[in-house]
């Protein structure tokens, strides 16, 4: 007896006779009375991808600002590619954080764009092997992994497919 929206709420038809006539209540043709209840229609395993989404795009937005910092305040060799490097992080972060957004807001567009992330992440991984920090690229393969098989798990296609 509901009705899924775009926000993610549920929609039922309510009747009670001593709340018809009320301002602000939402009433609809004399007794019924629109209620709207938070149900959550997104599936864990978007959930789960839009906070590992999110959490990377915090990871790049702490380096850019770190590298900004380091910039300004240090000794870079060269002062303008530090700042370069530095803004493209910071809006890399942002850009990576808006799209785990879009995730936890069961939009479609978002999928791709996090995918591509976790390929990224992935290529990073293999970067921090050849670098001697297996610690670091352990921790990214299982990030990517995780967050590539939480987007391209079935529950997560049904959710994204049905927006």
């Amino acid at each position: 007896m509901g009705l899924a929206i775009k926000s993610a709420r549920t929609c039922k038809r309510v009747v009670h006779p001593q709340i018809t006539g009320r301002r602000g209540l939402g009433i609809t043709g004399g007794r019924a009375l629109l209620v709207f209840l938070d149900v959550s229609t997104r599936p864990a395993t978007l959930s789960a991808a839009a906070v590992v989404e999110a959490l990377e795009g915090v990871a790049v937005l702490a380096v850019g600002l770190y590298v900004g910092i380091e910039a300004v305040i240090g000794r870079p060799h060269d002062l303008a590619s530090a700042v370069a490097l530095a803004f493209m992080a910071v809006l890399g972060g942002a850009g990576i954080i808006a799209v785990g957004w879009g995730l936890w807001q069961v939009r479609r567009w978002g999928r791709a764009p996090a995918l591509l992330t976790q390929i990224f992440t992935l290529i990073i991984a293999v970067s921090m092997f050849q670098s001697h920090r297996q610690a670091l690229g352990v921790v990214l393969v299982v990030v990517a992994v995780v967050g590539a098989a939480a987007l391209l798990s079935p529950p997560t296609t049904r959710a994204l497919i049905d927006e």
